[in-house]
């Protein structure tokens, strides 16, 4: 997990006491090296990006999901997610 400093002092400098946040790890940040952007769809973005380990290169697309959507859109997103993690090439 990465961490950031929450808080900071009078005039906008850190405070030595603020309290360290632990931010979710991705998983897409700590295995790829993101290369461009190749396209945009519906729904998220694709980029070009090289895994660190293999050294390939792939497309991924990257979608930004939100509590805000209704129920329709989610269940597009979901049924995309779905047909893609189905395609093997």
């Amino acid at each position: 997990m990465e961490e950031s400093r929450a808080g900071t002092g009078a005039g906008g400098n850190h405070d030595d006491s603020a309290m360290l946040v632990k931010e979710p790890s991705s998983r897409y940040k700590n295995d790829f090296e993101q290369l461009e952007e190749i396209g945009r769809g519906a729904f998220g973005i694709v980029y070009k990006a090289r895994h660190k380990l293999d050294g390939n290169v792939y497309a991924i697309k990257k979608i930004k999901l939100s509590d805000k959507m209704n129920s329709d859109q989610n269940k597009l997103i979901r049924r995309e997610i779905t047909y893609l993690s189905s395609l093997n090439n």
